[in-house]
């Protein structure tokens, strides 16, 4: 019987593979071990609530994790920086490609309501900030929060931040717009939402040019609110795109209403019902 062959190639590369791991001192389960270990440190701290912390190994690099840490309510900035400082100078016992640390705590908002807001923190690098620094931080967005009515969350991703509001998502975004130029990690894409819509960016952005939007969305009856609705200006779209879903049922009258807003204010929408 002939042998076979064709399986030969791929094992080769899965040997290879191995023992580059093995002789590079790698361990294939390196960030789910760098994890539990974190986790651990995490959770022993007395203001932390809970710690979701997340490994994902990889073969050919140490792995990357990721951890979102809730705060106990009732901190002030300083403790939550004091918190903040202890997770960031935390050293680990192996080390990992990237370590994302999303810190959420409790804020109060424009309408004196409470909200959850958080910062992107990178533990045990260049780009770690001192106490002080961090003081600065949660005071800013907490004040963020106490200038938005209707806030209701804001998380930090880093690359990114989403807020959510029941109050007016446009005054939001542009809240937001300012905020964001003053966070150290720089993020590139910015959206501020509502329950069924949201206006989406990017840092820089001319914000005026997605603001027809909210003449267009005033002209809609609260009985026919949008099923869903976006303002998107983020990359890579060249120009702004809007979108407006209205209910299946939503009479001719109303549809043509929303459709001749929109050409008076000269926002191409696109507009149709719900299938």
């Amino acid at each position: 019987m002939r042998p076979c062959t064709r399986l030969l190639p791929t094992c080769v590369v899965a040997l290879t593979v191995l023992l580059g791991g093995l002789l590079t001192g790698c361990s294939f389960d390196n960030a789910d071990r760098y994890a539990d270990e974190y986790a651990a440190f995490a959770r022993s701290l007395p203001d932390v609530e809970g710690a979701t912390v997340s490994g994902h190994n990889a073969v050919l690099s140490d792995g990357t994790v990721s951890s979102l840490v809730t705060l106990r309510g009732g901190l002030s900035d300083a403790q939550v920086a004091a918190v903040a400082e202890q997770l960031v100078s935390h050293p680990p016992e192996r080390s990992v490609e990237r370590h994302d640390v999303v810190l959420r705590f409790s804020a109060t908002n424009g309408s004196g309501g409470e909200a959850s807001v958080s910062l992107h923190v990178e533990p045990v690098s260049g780009t770690s900030q001192s106490e002080p620094e961090l003081v600065e931080r949660v005071a800013a967005v907490r004040a963020f929060a106490a200038d938005s009515s209707g806030l209701t969350d804001l998380t930090d991703f880093g690359t990114s931040i989403h807020v959510d509001t029941t109050g007016d998502v446009f005054a939001t975004a542009s809240l937001l717009d300012r905020y964001a130029r003053t966070v150290p990690t720089r993020p590139r894409q910015l959206v501020s939402a509502q329950k069924n819509g949201n206006v989406s960016w990017d840092r820089g952005d001319d914000l005026a040019a997605l603001q027809g939007m909210s003449d267009v969305l005033a002209a809609i009856p609260a009985a026919w609110a949008p099923v869903f609705w976006r303002a998107d200006a983020q990359r890579p779209v060249d120009e702004p795109r809007f979108t407006i879903v209205l209910p299946k049922q939503t009479p001719d009258n109303v549809f043509r209403r929303v459709r001749n807003r929109a050409l008076e204010v000269v926002v191409p929408v696109d507009l149709s019902r719900a299938a």
